[in-house]
């Protein structure tokens, strides 16, 4: 039996079992590759000449394998906690609504979560709705409390939620940024739209 195919076609058909395998090509292609071997070894009972190859099929597919990428691990969703800023600024529920839109100005943010020392979330101020709220009504900002201003509705997600599913609910809410929370309920960071957009931007190049 002839086995004269050269290296660089045996290449070709060991990444052609890797990309048609259905989820497992190093096995699969190390099962094909032993059974080039066996055959090699076959022929070179009448034909030693034709084996040239100094490294076994085998061999050589882990080598070829080795440079094909994991579908599972390129399908793998990403988490949040691979790309929210994990030194998020936050307000105490004492501080005042003076303080909170001092903050929120030198930030250049629309809205800041308010956090106890243990880090629980109590929910998020937004300069729009204190200015409405507190100077609309003609309340000292220096002496109102944000604890007494925080918004009905809080939004937020958990840092073991992908990507995708921050990016559908700020979409949905119209939201710039989201605080991101433990499964205790403990704030750890926070994400924008923004770190979502450059996050598409680098897993294109």
């Amino acid at each position: 039996m002839q086995m004269n195919k050269s290296t660089d076609e045996n290449d070709q058909a060991f990444i052609g079992a890797a990309e048609t395998s259905g989820g497992q090509p190093l096995r699969q292609a190390e099962e094909i590759a032993d059974g080039i071997d066996r055959m090699m070894e076959e022929g070179g009972k009448d034909s030693p000449e034709q084996l040239s190859c100094t490294t076994k099929p085998a061999t050589k597919a882990k080598s070829i394998l080795a440079k094909v990428p994991d579908e599972g691990e390129e399908l793998a969703p990403r988490t949040l906690k691979e790309i929210m800023h994990g030194k998020a600024k936050t307000l105490g529920p004492e501080a005042s609504v003076q303080e909170a839109c001092d903050q929120l100005r030198s930030e250049k943010m629309t809205s800041t979560p308010v956090t106890e020392t243990n880090g629980r979330l109590l929910g998020t101020v937004s300069e729009s709705e204190l200015n409405r709220k507190v100077g609309g009504f003609g309340h000292d900002p220096k002496i109102k409390l944000v604890q007494t201003e925080l918004d009905q509705e809080t939004f937020y997600c958990f840092e073991d939620q992908t990507i995708a599913e921050a990016e559908k609910l700020m979409r949905e809410r119209n939201l710039n940024q989201l605080p991101v929370l433990t499964r205790e309920k403990r704030m750890i960071g926070i994400v924008t739209l923004e770190d979502i957009i450059e996050n598409k931007e680098r897993q294109k190049e």
